[in-house]
């Protein structure tokens, strides 16, 4: 599999990008960009080997692809899976973290992060098998794991704070819907 990435991915400016790796179950999306340069945004699906082990098919494609591991400015890795919860910031302790995921879901052997979503006073909680999260912490400088479902709450919280009524929204992906509900922020 080739993955094209822009020119303006090079050795002298990949610090500039912020980087994103969503994780999914069939593969993993790799997409960047500069934030002062609006052509530089790319986005591509790379699916690996399915015969392999995700974790090394994972591998594999990071040594195919070098600039895969480059030092970018910020590196996002996005946990997308259905395995979160939200807790009340003003509330919830760290040490909580590994207690909740396995009584909310029944999978307790996975690492547990939690993500403060500062303009909702909430953190989010999930999990990431531990091989994988071990994988970019050695791989990655100071990625920041995050659950996908904290950039669609503030998107739909923005959306939401410009109208005058109860709005619902519903996100879905991979088979999932989420419905989320807001009333003027």
């Amino acid at each position: 599999m080739s993955i094209r990435v822009p020119d303006t991915l090079t050795i002298e400016n990949y610090q500039r990008y912020i980087i994103s790796i969503r994780l999914c179950s069939d593969g993993f999306y790799f997409a960047g960009y500069i934030p002062s340069e609006r052509e530089s945004f790319f986005c591509q699906k790379i699916i690996p080997d399915q015969t392999k082990p995700y974790l090394k098919a994972l591998k594999d494609c990071f040594l195919s692809y070098p600039f895969l591991t480059y030092t970018y400015g910020k590196v996002y890795i996005i946990q997308a899976n259905r395995q979160y919860t939200l807790a009340p910031e003003n509330i919830f302790l760290e040490e909580q973290g590994s207690t909740l995921m396995p009584f909310v879901f029944s999978s307790s052997e996975e690492k547990v992060f939690h993500f403060l979503q500062k303009d909702l006073d909430i953190e989010v909680v999930f999990a990431i098998h531990p091989e994988i999260y071990d994988f970019f912490t050695n791989e990655l400088v100071k990625p920041r794991f995050i659950h996908s479902i904290a950039p669609v709450l503030s998107l739909c919280r923005k959306h939401n704070l410009s109208c005058f009524h109860k709005q619902l929204y519903v996100a879905m992906q991979n088979g999932i819907m989420d419905a989320i509900c807001f009333d003027k922020g």
